[in-house]
């Protein structure tokens, strides 16, 4: 793992052989049929990355189901009744000026709990990948109610087509006023949304030009919102209705027919690949992994759904390579714990503590969103996420809502048993020999309820823990 400059722990990992000695077959049939057989390490593995981790009950269901038949339910997730709807979105008013801070802490609330609660993983998952992708942020928008609107619609259209999700957010209020694409007049186009359109959201640098920018600029002339309501509307007068030349075609086209030049053009699949590839499987993929991925896109007529299944069911995406691969974001690592180990926190001061973890959900850094990998682990962040922990194990035995599951009516049982039944839920069995006994040694023979707290704060503190 590459340095950051900072002092930062050791997230190598020591004898990963438990995930293969299960059995990794390889070979994929005509048609995409994944030729392995399913093991629970799969599973999880599957879990992770295409949502946010599992309790054992759930990892059993989706067990149950096969690796061919969870990858189908995750994707067809309209099929699955969702508890996380009945959680009611927040509703604000535009302009609210000084109560800017105390809504988004609302939003992130609200967001963080529809996260932990889905039975729709990936649905969640995709929303945190355009989130970060196509990004806006709330302290330029300075409207929680356009960023909460953002939401909603990644959410209606997380594995639609792109060129669908790309007219959309062109139109989404949000991204109008983040990119100043609502400053953009005929007499005087404003380049900001043109440029990011193309160099960090679907083509990346070197796949167009000075001209092309400035062309589609004038194509989004006169996009704008209304004011008062925050929807989108053309203002004609401003809006250039000439022929502009963009990425080789003449026309006079408007920012859909940007849009329908952008998604056929052969980098955008290629780009997009090795973007969803690299927040599903793992860095830097080579060109021959990516490629089918950026077949499917083209195939399918820029189907994220489809590109997403080509990726959940390569042989890539369960190799060596992709086992413990990322670095878990703040929202990872803390939704992680949530899940596996069944809390039901109303995440009250969490957004706070993902500060000093160094994400803040409706507020990434720039439009090319949190460069995620190794910068998440500092000596700053990592003290932030053990601190986490500590309150996490630490809540009050009585406070059944925030008590982990598996701490209730431990006392007096055997620490072996509990250290195993720990190490397999959240780290896959994966754990060296030397910290296996080192975790006993320090519960000793048999459980306090001090002991069994320190356990869970020991094993969530691993390096292993970190990496998803």
């Amino acid at each position: 793992m590459q340095s950051t400059g900072l002092l930062q722990p050791d997230l190598r990992i020591e004898g990963r052989t438990s995930f293969y000695q299960e059995g990794w077959p390889a070979g994929r049939a005509a048609g995409g049929r994944v030729l392995r057989e399913s093991t629970p390490v799969q599973i999880d593995h599957l879990l992770r990355r295409a949502g946010f981790g599992a309790d054992r009950e759930t990892l059993n269901e989706y067990e149950r189901l096969g690796v061919d038949g969870a990858i189908q339910r995750l994707l067809d997730y309209e099929k699955v009744d969702d508890p996380a709807d009945l959680i009611a979105p927040p509703q604000f008013s535009l302009g609210l000026g000084g109560q800017v801070r105390n809504a988004v802490a609302e939003l992130q609330q609200w967001w963080l709990k529809r996260m932990a609660a889905s039975k729709r993983p990936l649905l969640e998952k995709m929303v945190y990948f355009w989130h970060g992708h196509l990004t806006s942020a709330i302290s330029k928008v300075r409207e929680p109610e356009l960023m909460r609107r953002q939401n909603e619609f990644f959410r209606q259209n997380a594995l639609a087509s792109f060129d669908t999700i790309l007219k959309g957010i062109s139109r989404d209020g949000a991204m109008m006023v983040y990119l100043d694409n609502i400053t953009n007049r005929k007499q005087h186009p404003n380049e900001n949304y043109a440029r990011e359109l193309m160099e960090l959201y679907t083509l990346g640098i070197g796949n167009y030009t000075e001209q092309d920018v400035k062309e589609s600029a004038r194509a989004f002339t006169g996009w704008t919102i209304n004011r008062r309501t925050g929807e989108f509307t053309v203002d004609q007068r401003q809006h250039d209705t000439g022929p502009k030349t963009f990425l080789g075609q003449t026309g006079k086209f408007d920012g859909d027919g940007v849009v329908d030049a952008i998604v056929r053009h052969p980098a955008a699949g290629p780009y997009l690949a090795r973007k969803l590839f690299s927040f599903l499987a793992y860095p830097n993929p080579d060109p021959e992994v990516v490629q089918p991925v950026s077949d499917a896109y083209y195939a399918s007529g820029f189907s994220i759904k489809e590109m997403v299944r080509a990726i959940l069911t390569s042989d890539a995406f369960f190799s060596e390579r992709a086992y413990r691969a990322r670095v878990k974001s703040p929202t990872e690592f803390i939704l992680g714990i949530v899940r596996a180990l069944g809390l039901r926190p109303d995440f009250n001061g969490v957004p706070g503590a993902m500060i000093g973890m160094g994400q803040v959900l409706f507020e990434p850094p720039s439009p090319a969103g949190w460069p995620g990998g190794p910068v998440w682990i500092n000596t700053s962040t990592w003290m932030q996420r053990m601190n986490f922990l500590h309150l996490l194990v630490n809540v009050k035995p009585e406070d059944a809502s925030s008590q982990p599951s598996l701490l209730q009516g431990m006392s007096g049982k055997p620490a072996e048993a509990f250290v195993d039944t720990l190490v397999g839920l959240l780290l896959d069995g994966n754990i060296s020999k030397g910290s296996r006994e080192a975790l006993l040694s320090f519960a000793g023979g048999r459980l306090t309820p001090a002991s069994a707290r320190d356990v869970v704060y020991l094993v969530l503190g691993t390096p292993e823990y970190q990496l998803a």
